[in-house]
């Protein structure tokens, strides 16, 4: 006969029920405060350069686009513009999708995008969900859920007002296209996550070791029509200078903490030089074997899999492109929820909680030590890398526990 334990009395899981009520409200409440609160910085650079765009102006004219700013937004934007990571560095088509946006006055601007962004990281977990079997579904839109509340990249990103959202979404619409054998719709979402981050491009180099053609034929689409449009910027003199001076010139990431990379971590451990929140200081040749370790992973995800191409595969893509970088900003590890949520379905009791332990360090921002902090003690730079570590052993796992369908 069966006895329940004290975890099966109805008293006990009212409260612990209660209790993760509070906990969201409270989080809920701590996210509106980081995420609505603060100046958008990232933002106000492609705001500008969406301006630039209706003005005429070539979007990698820094001093054009620093007076663009100074005159719509405020004085303040005379720091900006500067230099390679204060300026637009985007394809021209990130300035074309901010285009909507410069219709409203900044400040009314920056909130509608926000609203729209947070909207997106929801619609990005309910469409993560529906890959899943429809009895893991609940269980998985609360994981999605608790990641979005908990996380420190997700508030982060909405304050800066950065694009990880559309990246998050098309991801999931990706994934979700995956599980339902829509290769082409899959292809074309990789492709507009592209447009916007090239890290991505990741997931395609796995459909290319899966030999998945529609998958490649719809990102070669959706890429093809975002360059097209592109041309009509400066009659593709933007695209020509993105791929021949902006593009080589972020070649040497920096060394700086918030480059989430593995080859930027590696380069931190490894380095005698302490200032270790330098955007001048670059990780040299660490970022080739960071790219070479995901690479690694990559291709014993290819020969685990066989030619089962699946939603699973695709996420974990997602976290070997977040470990590859060469740039890794931390706010783009929001991006690991969709690989998250798809990992929990394979889990319960205690393989759930290590899961939620092993990701905690994504829970808290990167720390920023000083100088002298680093010189007295080498574990800073360990503690400046255990959210790349957590993604690392995370997509570890996901590769050596993967196997197709039939076998």
């Amino acid at each position: 006969m069966h006895c329940p334990g004290w975890l099966d009395k109805p008293a006990v899981k009212i409260s612990a029920s209660l209790l993760l009520a509070f906990f969201l409200l409270y989080r809920a409440g701590l996210f509106y405060l980081q995420a609505f609160h603060g100046f958008a910085w990232d933002y106000s650079i492609n705001w500008t350069a969406a301006l630039a765009l209706r003005e005429g102006l070539s979007l990698y004219d820094r001093p054009a686009l620093q007076q663009l700013a100074i005159a719509h937004i405020d004085s303040g934007m005379s720091g900006l513009f500067g230099g390679r990571f204060t300026s637009f560095i985007g394809l021209p088509t990130t300035a074309i999708a901010h285009l909507p946006f410069t219709a409203l006055a900044f400040d009314t601007s920056v909130w509608c995008y926000r609203v729209l962004s947070l909207l997106a990281m929801l619609a990005a977990v309910v469409i993560t969900g529906l890959a899943v079997p429809p009895a893991h579904r609940r269980r998985t839109w609360l994981v999605g859920v608790l990641c979005l509340l908990t996380w420190h990249a997700v508030p982060f990103s909405l304050q800066l007002g950065q694009v990880d959202a559309w990246v998050l979404l098309s991801l999931a619409t990706a994934v979700f296209s995956a599980s339902r054998q829509r290769w082409l719709g899959c292809g074309m979402a990789i492709g507009l996550a592209v447009l916007l981050k090239i890290s991505p491009a990741w997931l395609l180099f796995y459909c290319l070791l899966q030999q998945r053609w529609r998958v490649l034929a719809g990102a070669a689409l959706a890429i093809g029509a975002g360059l097209l449009l592109a041309l009509l910027s400066q009659h593709g003199r933007d695209l020509l200078q993105f791929f021949t001076v902006i593009l080589p010139s972020l070649g040497d990431s920096p060394l700086h903490v918030q480059n989430q990379s593995l080859g930027a971590w590696l380069a931190r451990l490894a380095t005698a030089d302490v200032q270790l929140l330098s955007f001048a200081a670059g990780v040299g040749g660490w970022k080739l074997v960071g790219a070479a370790v995901a690479g690694l992973l990559l291709l014993l995800l290819h020969r685990r899999a066989g030619k089962a191409v699946s939603a699973d595969g695709l996420a974990i893509a997602i976290l070997l492109a977040l470990l590859a970088g060469p740039l890794t900003w931390d706010h783009y590890l929001l991006w690991a929820i969709v690989p998250v949520m798809l990992c929990s379905v394979q889990l319960s009791g205690r393989g759930l909680w290590l899961l939620l332990v092993l990701l905690l360090p994504l829970a808290w921002p990167v720390p920023y030590p000083p100088a002298d902090a680093v010189a007295a003690h080498a574990v800073w730079r360990l503690a400046t890398g255990l959210q790349v570590l957590s993604v690392l052993l995370l997509a570890c796992w996901l590769v050596w526990q993967r196997r197709p369908a039939g076998r």
